[in-house]
């Protein structure tokens, strides 16, 4: 029975540990994208939903991924919280990155793309860039 209750309390870490990540790295990631981005999502702005949705994905991928390559117990999953946090931080420092050289060498207006009620090619290559940063951390960090 003890055993029992041990794999179910952390399966109940593993998932709460995994949630808050996911939480603070959308943060971080809204944080470092022109203008409020979950602001920008609810007044309509197509752009700044399809970034998001690259975003997300690649987020939950990285911390998929680094939770999959632990071994199952409670020293696995302070490595996997770590290793998550580290994937996620390259994935938006790779993003900020991309996103600088898009905007200056595009000459692209960032923000008003964001903002835009429809998905433009420079969005949706910004928010396919992201979910494929993400898959490429997220197979590192395994």
């Amino acid at each position: 029975m003890g055993d029992i209750i041990a794999v179910n309390g952390l399966l109940v870490a593993y998932s709460i540990v995994g949630v808050t990540l996911f939480v603070v790295s959308y943060g971080v990631l809204d944080l470092l994208t022109p203008g409020h981005l979950t602001r920008i999502i609810a007044e309509g702005g197509a752009g700044a939903t399809a970034l998001a949705a690259g975003q997300v994905l690649g987020i939950a991928a990285i911390i998929a991924f680094a939770m999959m390559g632990q071994e199952a117990s409670w020293e696995g999953l302070g490595t996997a919280a770590i290793v998550s946090l580290v994937g996620v931080l390259t994935q938006a420092i790779g993003s900020w990155v991309i996103r600088l050289l898009f905007v200056r060498v595009g000459d692209v207006d960032l923000p008003a793309e964001m903002a835009s009620g429809k998905v433009t090619t420079s969005s949706a290559f910004l928010a396919v860039t992201a979910f494929g940063l993400g898959v490429v951390t997220a197979v590192a960090v395994h």
